[in-house]
Parts: structure tokens; sequence; C-alpha cells
């Protein structure tokens, strides 16, 4: 199964004139502090980790300066998450944003064909039922196409 970070999908998405934040990918803390700088404003830091709720994590960081998203980058890498430690950070602009929306594809590797489910969420996929627990949420739409043909 392939597997995308974020900063991947949104270079899939920028190649086919989708638009995206500026930024970019980042492997140590001087190239955060280099695309910060190109940025030349607020940023966000975000890890790149294959898994939900970042944010809760301490996962995603926000910097004013380059010399803060190095300081941000410099305390994400190495970090463990589940098995994967991280090892790349996305560099990107600070938006001003009033909500925030998801999407994600999955692939069914069962069948041995790309069979996409697109879903679409206010809260990636899950919600907190309550403390401690979730249940998906949403509406989502199943499409079968057989992208082989």
């Amino acid at each position: 199964m392939a597997r995308l970070h974020e900063y991947q999908g949104k270079q899939v998405l920028k190649s086919v004139g989708i638009p995206v934040p500026k930024g970019g990918p980042a492997a140590t803390p001087e190239e955060a502090a280099k695309i910060a700088s190109e940025i030349g404003g607020p940023v966000v830091v975000k890890m790149q980790a294959w898994t939900t709720h970042r944010a809760s994590m301490g996962g995603i960081q926000f910097a004013d300066t380059p010399a803060q998203a190095s300081e941000a980058a410099a305390g994400l890498f190495g970090k463990k998450v589940g098995a994967f430690t991280v090892d790349r950070v996305l560099v990107e602009e600070k938006l001003d944003i009033k909500h925030e929306y998801y999407a994600s594809m999955i692939i069914d590797d069962a069948s041995k064909k790309a069979y996409p489910a697109v879903q679409q969420s206010r809260w990636n996929g899950y919600r907190r039922a309550s403390p401690g627990r979730r249940r998906q949420c949403g509406h989502y739409a199943y499409r079968r196409h057989d992208w082989s043909a």
C-alpha cells in the first residue's frame, strides 16, 4: 500500500493546479529555518508521521521567526510516533482559517485493484464521543471504479 505524508500529498495537489500553502519539507532544523525565511512570515511546523491527532501530541507548532521554526523542528526530529521516528517536518505559511476540513483516499488492498474510497470530514474521520473514546463520524461516499481498465 502506498502512503503519502502531508507534504507529498500537497505536492501532488500542487502539480495539478490545486492551490496549497507556501512551504515545503525539511529534514534538518537548518532547512526548516531556510523555508521559514523564504516564506517571510509566521509559519506552521508539522511533524510528518502517519497518524491522526498530531496537534494533541505536540506535533504541530507555530513559529514567528526562522529561528523559532528551526527550534520547533529540532524538537520534532527523532520523536517516536508509534513504530515510526519523525525524520521530516512540513514548514508552511500560517493561514488564518475559520474551519478545517480533511480529505483522504483509502485504497482497498484486498481486491488487488485501486478502488479509492473518498472521505471528507471536519473531524479527520473520527470525533470524540466521550473522553478516551472515538467513534466513526461524518458521511462517506463510496464509488467503485475499475482504474485498471
